[in-house]
């Protein structure tokens, strides 16, 4: 049994973050594996001690992400891919996710595994939208695994709102993982030590026969329609909202005075000594106002 692990590099959670020129600043961070892709790992690696195959890392991230790609061999992992270009930088999820069932196309495996989101941007849409890329069944936000017997089918106890859902899916299959699936293990010292042997195969956007410029012209056109929209906004006449607002208080005065004259005891209708002093005769919607004060 083949398992495709999807991992990816995110600033530990107990890292503080400095923003400088708008941009997050790099240095000095450290880089783990996202905590719900540990979930996968573990979980591929449990099903591998049960059964015969291997257990493949799929990260998509810069140069520095081999040192968090190490760590996730020395969980276990028997070999990695690492989808390492520079076309492929600042993708969105759209863009991340086709690069991923990019390369799947070019794998074995009999099922795959990612966390439900990563905790440094919580899309949570890369695992579904490679699922729809590839053609293949999907469950989301797992918290029990069983796979058959005969490989080709997996029950799997997922969490919705206020209760549990029981789902079964034919194989091969993407399933996403979450808290509660299992208690992520902590590498051994030679698990470490043998990390540094294993094969990290490092894929280019040539070698999944996709376009180096596509990402970038995507992220060119989203920025241009972004500028347009922005320059929109801008001719838009400064005090607008002012007036705007302006207007409203205007309009609710003049409502007020007007529902102020209805209410009031002055009317030209009404004696003085019929009027009625307290106002729950307004509220209770009282016809006879002289009765009712009569009463008080």
């Amino acid at each position: 049994m083949n398992v495709v692990v999807l991992i990816k590099r995110v600033p530990d959670t107990e890292t503080r973050i400095q923003i400088k020129d708008g941009k997050v600043v790099t240095e000095g961070i450290s880089w783990i594996i996202s905590p719900y892709d540990e979930y996968g790992v573990e979980e591929a690696l449990r099903l591998i001690e049960k059964n015969t195959g291997k257990v493949t890392l799929l990260c998509l991230g810069p140069e520095d992400a081999k040192e968090t790609i190490r760590k996730g061999l020395a969980l276990g992992a028997d070999e990695a891919v690492h989808l390492n270009d520079p076309a492929f930088e600042g993708g969105d999820a759209s863009t991340t996710a086709k690069v991923l069932a990019a390369a799947l196309k070019k794998m074995q495996f009999d099922l795959v595994l990612a966390g439900k989101q990563a905790v440094d941007e919580d899309n949570a849409q890369v695992g579904v939208r490679v699922a729809e890329l590839l053609d293949l069944p999907h469950v989301n936000s797992v918290i029990k695994l069983d796979v058959s017997e005969d490989k080709k089918s997996v029950k799997c106890l997922r969490e919705v709102d206020g209760d549990r859902d029981l789902a079964e899916s034919s194989l091969p299959a993407i399933i996403t993982t979450q808290q509660g699936l299992n208690e992520p293990r902590y590498p051994s010292l030679k698990g470490i030590m043998g990390a540094k042997k294993k094969p990290i195969t490092d894929w280019k956007a040539a070698d999944l026969g996709l376009d180096p410029t596509t990402p970038r012209s995507a992220r060119k056109a989203r920025s241009c329609k972004s500028s347009t929209s922005n320059r929109r906004r801008r001719a838009r006449p400064a005090n607008s909202s002012r007036v705007m607002r302006r207007r409203r208080q205007k309009n609710w005065c003049a409502y007020s005075a007007k529902k102020r004259k209805s209410f009031s005891p002055n009317q030209p209708n009404v004696p003085k000594s019929q009027t009625c002093q307290n106002p729950l005769a307004h509220l209770a919607g009282l016809a006879n106002l002289a009765y009712f004060s009569q009463v008080i």
